[in-house]
Order: C-alpha cells, then sequence, then structure tokens
C-alpha cells in the first residue's frame, strides 16, 4: 500500500485568492485601530473612545454627544464586544488561510463586521462622536 502525500498542491489561482485574503484582512484589523472617533477635540481609537467614555461620562463629551447619550454603557458596551469578536475571528481566518484549513470563518467574520457596523451607527460611539471633525 502506497503512503498519499498529504501536502495538497496549490494552485497559482488558490496562493493568489490567499494572498489577496490576508492582505484584505490585514488591512482591516490595521485600518480598525486608527483613530477615527473625535470626543471634544481629541481622536481616539475605538477602544480608548470607550474607555474614555467610560471613565469621564458625559463631560467628555461635546455638548452635542452629551445631549443625545443616555448615559447607558450598554449601549456602548455590545458593538464594542461584537467588534471585538469581529477582530478575533479575522485573526483566526487569517491562520486558518495560512495553515491552508478550509473552516469558512470568513462568513462568520462578514457577518459579525456587518453587525458592527450597524451596531455602532445605531447606538454605539459614532452616535455620541463629534462630527464636526
Amino acid at each position: 500500500m502506497k503512503m498519499v502525500d498529504e501536502k495538497k498542491h496549490i494552485s497559482k489561482k488558490e496562493k493568489i485568492e490567499m494572498s489577496v485574503s490576508i492582505v484584505l484582512y490585514t488591512i482591516s484589523l490595521v485600518l480598525a485601530q486608527l483613530p477615527w472617533f473625535v470626543l471634544k477635540g481629541k481622536r481616539y481609537n475605538l477602544y480608548s473612545a470607550y474607555f474614555h467614555v467610560k471613565r469621564y461620562g458625559t463631560s467628555g463629551l461635546s455638548e452635542a454627544g452629551a445631549s443625545i447619550w443616555t448615559g447607558n454603557l450598554l449601549l456602548l458596551k455590545i458593538p464594542l464586544i461584537v467588534f471585538g469578536l469581529y477582530e478575533l475571528c479575522s485573526v483566526a481566518y487569517i491562520i486558518t488561510v495560512i495553515l491552508r484549513k478550509d473552516k469558512r470563518l470568513n462568513i462568520i467574520v462578514m457577518v459579525l463586521g456587518y453587525a458592527a457596523m450597524l451596531l455602532h451607527l445605531t447606538t454605539g460611539l459614532a452616535t455620541i462622536a463629534d462630527r464636526s471633525r
């Protein structure tokens, strides 16, 4: 009985697809860490903005942001948790692509990314951040 070589041959097309996936997911993870949120004239990334609001409450927001926010941290925490799950699944997907495992995590990542976007735009930090800058 012959031993079957378990290494799968990867075509040029598959190599390109893998490379594009890795690059695009890495870019999305890097872009997510940029300071997108402006609170009282100062820029914050998602996590630092959440902790700023958690620490200072409405006094850490502009008048417009303070007038909108009810003070309920759960409305900010849920989108943050969903986004954290998005990032973890993105990293897991990159690892599965590198290891050439077909786990289909990209579908989960897409759903989590869409959910995080909707939550941030409707209840998250995007609703209380300054829009003037």
